[in-house]
């Protein structure tokens, strides 16, 4: 007579596949929002049970074994089944239960907020959760379902994302802008970026010339809606999502700095806490996903 498998195996074996996944036990716990004694643990208590050596593990590295690997495949495949599980029933019925979502300041206002009406609308019963924070929020340490992640993409690189978003640079003035040998632009105005003698690439729309842009001076700050505000009193020039400036440039209080330049741009990707999400966090950044062609 076969033996079903205890809860306590099937949990082994989740924690295992995000220890494959992550290649080391640390970062598996992470990734999992547990600590590394707990994690650890269920490797252990998996290799017992199974009466086999699934890693071999050092102080600086982590290699599955041949039997690990083995294991592994069959850890993915019931995670892949337990996927599909979880996709039967109605797909169209209303979302409950909380979702916790963290995403950069800047996106949240716009960006966002234009998704989270028609979502919500589909999901009344669904009780969500927003941070909006330019720290890096670690996953494994906060109960966070999902994380929309963004990254500089400089002028003329080749898209890595779903979506990205072109970068604009804005003053409440248009500055002079002094020719920096060999191919560069100094600001009459304080940058405000993100650290120290900050400088970026722009290119050229009419030749696709790269130049970069500095400035003398430099005002830190870690916030983008900060620095938007900022530059709306004068202070500086910022490099910032287009479409977060869109009203400022339409009433005037902002203005482009070099308009015949390009800046770049940011990609938009999105991180799950856990290893298998949730319905309701894959189903948002499905719609986020899906929200990224449509017009508006």
């Amino acid at each position: 007579m076969s033996r079903s498998p205890s809860h306590q195996t099937l949990r082994r074996l989740v924690y295992f596949a995000a220890i494959a996944e992550a290649g080391s036990i640390r970062g598996a716990a992470a990734r999992l929002g547990l600590s590394v004694p707990v994690v650890s643990e269920a490797l252990s208590e998996l290799e017992a049970e199974l009466s086999v050596t699934l890693a071999e593990r050092t102080t600086r590295r982590f290699t599955l074994t041949e039997t690990g690997r083995a294991v592994r495949a069959a850890a993915d495949e019931m995670l892949r089944l337990a996927e599909g599980v979880r996709s039967i029933g109605a797909p169209d019925a209303p979302l409950a239960g909380r979702l916790a979502v963290t995403l950069p300041v800047e996106l949240a206002s716009d960006w966002l907020a234009q998704r989270l009406h028609p979502f919500r609308a589909r999901n009344p019963r669904l009780e969500l959760v927003v941070e909006a924070t330019d720290a890096v929020v670690d996953l494994g340490r906060r109960m966070v379902d999902v994380a929309v992640r963004t990254t500089y993409r400089p002028p003329g690189a080749p898209p890595t994302a779903h979506e990205t978003l072109p970068l604009l640079c804005v003053a409440a003035r248009r500055p002079a802008l002094e020719p920096v040998p060999p191919d560069g632009l100094r600001l009459d105005m304080p940058l405000i970026a993100r650290r120290p003698d900050a400088w970026f690439e722009a290119r050229e729309a009419a030749t696709g010339r790269t130049v970069t842009l500095r400035a003398a001076e430099t005002i830190v700050i870690d916030n983008g809606a900060a620095a938007i505000a900022m530059a709306r009193e004068g202070l500086g020039a910022a490099l910032v999502v287009a479409r977060s400036v869109a009203d400022d440039l339409a009433a005037g209080r902002l203005v482009p700095v070099a308009p015949t330049l390009g800046y770049g741009a940011i990609a938009v990707d999105y991180r799950f806490r856990d290893t298998l999400p949730s319905p309701a966090a894959r189903a948002f950044v499905a719609f986020l996903r899906g929200f990224a062609g449509a017009p508006g």
